[in-house]
């Protein structure tokens, strides 16, 4: 009489009964691996539009998990041109410069210049009237403001789903 090995139908038997359990646990720590990944992904769009260096985008960007679903959040203050790339010349220059988007080059803010503000962090600042203070703070727009400019919101969704699917592929 033939022997019929049935071990991997057995297995497999066994795989899928547990499947259920599997795929909540898989669903669970796919959405972990989309919350650590996503904002990694937003500050490299961001960066390829804005001249802002890496720590100061991801500083007010944040990832949670909600139930099933992953909430990125961009913090609406805004970033002072300095973070830009600020630069003044000095007391003779026009004003201070900065470059807030990568694909256009340094802009002139005529009349600005840096200075130490009394909470001791450096800003490119401008007078509002002809004495001395007080002065005006220049800004940059803020991470929120650039994660829902143009198409990164369909990109990030995009990307989510491809992570989220590869993910569940992989885990299961």
């Amino acid at each position: 009489m033939p022997r019929v090995d049935v071990s991997g139908i057995l297995a497999e038997a066994q795989r899928l009964r547990g499947f259920p359990a599997n795929a909540k646990q898989a669903t669970k720590r796919a959405v972990g691996t989309l919350a650590r990944r996503l904002p990694v992904e937003a500050r490299r769009d961001i960066q390829n539009e804005y001249a802002l260096p890496a720590n100061r985008i991801t500083q007010d960007l944040s990832a949670k998990t909600e139930d099933s679903a992953v909430v990125l959040t961009g913090y609406a203050r805004p970033v002072g041109l300095i973070e830009f790339g600020g630069r003044w010349a000095g007391r003779k220059s026009q004003g201070a410069t900065a470059r807030v988007f990568v694909a256009e080059g340094q802009h002139n803010y005529g009349g600005t210049f840096i200075a130490r503000l009394k909470n001791g962090n450096k800003q490119i600042v401008d007078r509002t009237t002809k004495k001395r203070l007080p002065l005006k703070t220049l800004y940059g727009p803020s991470v929120a403001s650039m994660l829902r400019k143009g198409q990164r919101e369909s990109r990030l969704a995009d990307l989510a789903q491809d992570v989220l699917s590869a993910e569940i592929a992989r885990l299961l």
